[in-house]
Order: C-alpha cells, then sequence, then structure tokens
C-alpha cells in the first residue's frame, strides 16, 4: 500500500570528489584556502625528470603533484612538520594529470613509494586492457576496416601504458601520450 503525501527521506549532499558531506568538505576546502601559505612555505620545487616531464610515468607534465598532500600537511601541528622523514617528502614534482588524479590524496614520504604505488593503482585501473592480446599483421588483415582500427587503437594504447608502467624515471622521457 502506498502511502499518499509521505516525506521523502533526507539525503545528505556529498561532494564528488570526497563523497564526505557536501558541508564537510566545503569547510575543509576553505580551511585549506586559508592556510595555504602556512603549508607552502615548507615545500620545495623539485625537477627530478625535468621540468616538464611527469616524474611518475615520464608522459608530459602538465600539474604538479605534492610528494606528501598538502591535506595531510593541514592535519599536523606544527612541531611534527619538522620532523626529518616528513621534510624530505616536503617537495612538488611535475606530474601528469592522469597520475596526479590516481594517486590523489595518497601519503608517501618518497616519489619511490609514490611511484610504487602508481604501477599498482595503473595496474587494478587497466588490468582489462594491460590484459589484451596483441595481434600479428597478417590478422589484422583478414578483419574489416572499422573493427581493425579499433584493435590497432587499442594495442597503441595498451603499448603506451605499458611504457608508462614500466619507467622508472632513468630513461629519456617520450614525447607526447
Amino acid at each position: 500500500m502506498v502511502q499518499i503525501g509521505a516525506a521523502p527521506a533526507l539525503v545528505t549532499p556529498k561532494s564528488p570528489l570526497t563523497n564526505m558531506p557536501l558541508e564537510m568538505a566545503t569547510m575543509a576546502a576553505r580551511y585549506l584556502a586559508e592556510h595555504r601559505d602556512r603549508f607552502h612555505r615548507h615545500y620545495r620545487y623539485e625537477y627530478p625528470c625535468g621540468p616538464d616531464v611527469c616524474t611518475y610515468c615520464g608522459d608530459p607534465a602538465t600539474v604538479t603533484d605534492h610528494v606528501i598532500p598538502v591535506s595531510y600537511l593541514a592535519r599536523l601541528v606544527d612541531p611534527q612538520i619538522d620532523h626529518p622523514r616528513l621534510q624530505r617528502g616536503l617537495i612538488v614534482v611535475p606530474a601528469c594529470a592522469d597520475c596526479n588524479g590516481l594517486l590523489g590524496p595518497f601519503v608517501a614520504f618518497s616519489i619511490e613509494d609514490k611511484r610504487a604505488e602508481l604501477k599498482r593503482r595503473l595496474r587494478r585501473k587497466y588490468a582489462r586492457l594491460l590484459g589484451t592480446a596483441e595481434w600479428a599483421d597478417d590478422e589484422l588483415g583478414e578483419l574489416g576496416g572499422s573493427l581493425r582500427g579499433w584493435i590497432k587503437a587499442t594495442d597503441d594504447r595498451a603499448r603506451w601504458l605499458w611504457l608508462r608502467y614500466t619507467w622508472n624515471g632513468l630513461q629519456e622521457p617520450r614525447q607526447g601520450a
């Protein structure tokens, strides 16, 4: 039996980025904006692979990444900021938007830790693409044009992803994605 005039259940709006209640996310963003200078004075810029190369995957860098996220630093009190282990990770490095987005607020104290986490997340996100078989030219020749084009594009994307996955910061940077 349907009740007429029943009040709908109250739903607390959530932030699409953090999945926390919108009011709490707004308060956190306001706090960070007000105290940004307090935290940024502790960071230093480094370019381990050059200013235009993503530190994590070797693609062209379009943004910067805080190795220890500002959101983590905001939760600490000032005496903790002077801890030597923390000081090593207070760096900002060039990154591509995909790596920066995949890593998000992940807390690591070194670039190597962040690279390892990125590899784990790339493997999880692109498991299906990384598991695709490569096609031989004679096999592709037997297919229709649109299917052949789609398979070639998928193979190219899988090769590009494999290059990102295996990049360790010592190779030459790639020009383009």
